[in-house]
């Protein structure tokens, strides 16, 4: 018998004895509920649900077992609160943003969150999405809002948050300024200012330049978006940003793409980990969606 068993048996019960319930309750899949429930009536063998017409009726076995899984919970739970402070773990979330959804998203997330559970404190790493990707498989963060697109997401959760689009950006007196949309080929020889190696909208600009036979005229790589605002006002460089990024920067015209690059941003975390009671409240609170009315 393993601690999650007893863990996903007991939310189940605690749930109409509703499997789809007990899984968003504890942001993992429906099999790997009815797995661990079926794993732990081969090894007492004995039945702790009928199974009626796709529901489920707790059995007397069930009953037994539930009255004694209860308080080896609560034990375990004890015990795993003690282990979190002594391993500083406790009321901290280590969070990975990227600059561009930290700029769009974060600040908002943090200040509703902070004031719902201001014993929580959020710990912000800012990288590019790929790289953020690869710290969470190496369980580096606890939870990441990332660019979702083509990214390898087998060992992790997802949830999608916000729909937006990558925008051409350049200073308003620009000859291409006016137009409804661009094509790369039209901006081929456009001195570009992009964010560091890493980042989805690096890997994503420059693989389509390279596809359209374009050699990017990249002459600075950063992930600050303050220094990107300046060499855009400072008529130095253009740059490819998300749309409502773009609309926050003074004399800057954002030119759709002529071929949309549709950014999809999601938060991910871990699967098969132990879910802290804090992370899965951020968990909760982001998947509401309830801080986007205030963007």
């Amino acid at each position: 018998m393993k601690l999650y068993q007893v863990l996903y048996f007991i939310t189940v019960c605690n749930n109409q004895n509703n499997i789809s319930r007990a899984a968003e309750k504890l942001h993992i899949s429906q099999p790997s509920i009815s797995n661990a429930i079926r794993e732990l009536e081969e090894e007492f063998g004995v039945c702790l649900f009928h199974r009626i017409n796709r529901k489920l009726y707790i059995t007397e076995e069930g009953e037994a077992f539930l009255n004694m899984a209860a308080d080896l919970l609560s034990r375990s739970e004890e015990i795993v609160s003690k282990m979190q402070d002594l391993g500083n773990r406790k009321n901290h979330i280590k969070i990975g943003i990227p600059p561009m959804i930290g700029s769009l998203l974060f600040p908002t997330i943090f200040q509703q969150f902070t004031q719902l559970y201001p014993s929580i404190e959020l710990e912000a790493f800012e990288d590019g999405s790929l790289q953020i990707l690869k710290l969470m498989e190496k369980d580096a963060l606890d939870v990441a809002i990332v660019i979702l697109n083509n990214s390898n997401l087998e060992h992790l959760y997802s949830v999608n948050i916000l729909d937006t689009e990558m925008v051409f950006c350049t200073r308003k007196d620009h000859p291409l300024a006016a137009r409804p949309d661009i094509s790369f080929e039209e901006i081929a020889h456009e001195p570009l200012i992009l964010l560091k190696p890493g980042s989805y909208q690096c890997y994503m600009i420059e693989n389509s330049l390279k596809a359209c036979g374009i050699v990017p005229r990249t002459i600075l790589h950063t992930n600050q978006l303050s220094t990107i605002a300046t060499f855009l006002q400072k008529e130095i460089a253009s740059a490819f940003l998300f749309r409502e990024i773009a609309a926050t920067i003074p004399n800057t015209a954002a030119i759709p793409l002529k071929h949309p690059i549709k950014i999809h941003i999601g938060m991910v975390w871990k699967k098969g980990g132990f879910i802290y009671s804090d992370t899965a409240h951020f968990i909760d609170f982001v998947k509401n969606k309830s801080y986007l009315q205030l963007l």
